[in-house]
């Protein structure tokens, strides 16, 4: 699931047996070093995250930004299973600097 959209509401979703696509469909990709989530929402802004679960991901379960240090949280009950990165922020452009993201109500277990 993917959105690089602003004000996007992700809720009651479960996803399951996520790919890397650089060994998907018998291909062995030595040089692909990208790490695709079950979840892409590192893009997005003011996103709503709720009652969402990963279970059996290759690479990343959340792969998220994060939300503004200090704000009232607006992700809960988000649960990745079995995944090699629970959550993660793997960016594809460069951080904002001196800005505080964090992450809450996320459960990860392997």
């Amino acid at each position: 699931m993917e959105t690089t959209s602003s004000n996007t509401q992700i809720s009651h979703n479960f996803v399951t047996n996520v790919r890397w696509d650089g060994c998907f469909n018998g291909r062995f990709e030595t040089l692909n070093v990208r790490y695709n989530g079950a979840f892409n929402l590192n893009r997005a802004t003011n996103l709503v995250l709720e009652y969402n679960a990963v279970g059996g991901a290759q690479r990343v379960g959340y792969n998220i930004l994060g939300e503004e240090c200090g704000v009232t949280s607006a992700w809960k009950d988000n649960v990745a299973h079995s995944t090699l990165l629970g959550v993660a922020n793997i960016q594809q452009l460069t951080p904002i600097p001196g800005k505080c993201l964090e992450y809450t109500d996320e459960f990860c277990f392997k």
